[in-house]
């Protein structure tokens, strides 16, 4: 991977990393929904919200669930719904989730300012750190592909939780190999190669082919 990518490049690379990881959102959802509904310290009102809008969750999840790709008449569905839960249900778990879904769409159909301002409303709804955390992680990538190195460098930086810390250190070295700041760079993905947890080990050869990408620029650097 060179460190100075074209936007196209970086527009491609993002929605792979989109593609790879987008599941993982649906995976989150399924296992955090159930606690999230049933937290003991509801009103009754606020039950019967959640619940109107897990059933509208459903219906994006069980679209997500038919097909890998959408047809055009089931993304325009998956759109509107997501919407209704922006605007219906904003104080919710599922109205910060259908904002990062209609991100994603954004991202595949390489609309990233749209992106951006769904995750950004998507950080200022989360109420929880590791929501938080996934959210900025998705944003801080979108801002790297719109060629906004600084800004998606200052969310590689902040401090996040053992889960995120090795996808935030790969962040923090993209951002560095795109601004051309190789040795750096190469640091950083050996950290992140460090900071993967037993879980993470799967991310470990990408991460390697990053670092061994950037190993031979940055030693003829010094």
């Amino acid at each position: 991977m060179s460190a100075h990518l074209t936007e196209e490049e970086q527009l491609e690379a993002l929605k792979r990393w989109w593609s790879e990881n987008g599941k993982s959102l649906v995976i989150a959802v399924v296992l955090g929904v159930g606690g999230y509904v049933g937290y003991n310290g509801w009103q009754d009102s606020r039950q019967q919200n959640a619940e109107i809008a897990s059933a509208k969750y459903e219906e994006i999840t069980e679209l997500l669930r038919q097909q890998e790709a959408l047809t055009d008449e089931n993304k325009s569905t998956l759109s509107h719904l997501a919407q209704e839960l922006k605007q219906g249900h904003a104080d919710t778990f599922y109205g910060v989730q259908a904002a990062m879904l209609l991100a994603k769409q954004a991202v595949e159909a390489n609309d990233l300012a749209t992106a951006e301002s769904e995750l950004r409303w998507a950080e200022s709804k989360a109420d929880t750190a590791n929501v938080k955390q996934l959210v900025n992680l998705r944003l801080g990538r979108v801002l790297l592909a719109q060629d906004k190195r600084d800004d998606a460098l200052a969310i590689a930086q902040q401090t996040v939780g053992p889960a995120f810390k090795a996808l935030y250190i790969e962040l923090k070295a993209d951002a560095l190999a795109a601004k051309g700041d190789t040795a750096a760079a190469s640091e950083a993905y050996q950290a992140a190669l460090d900071a993967l947890t037993p879980e993470q080990a799967g991310l470990a050869a990408g991460l390697r082919m990053k670092l061994n990408s950037l190993q031979p620029v940055a030693a003829g650097s010094l």
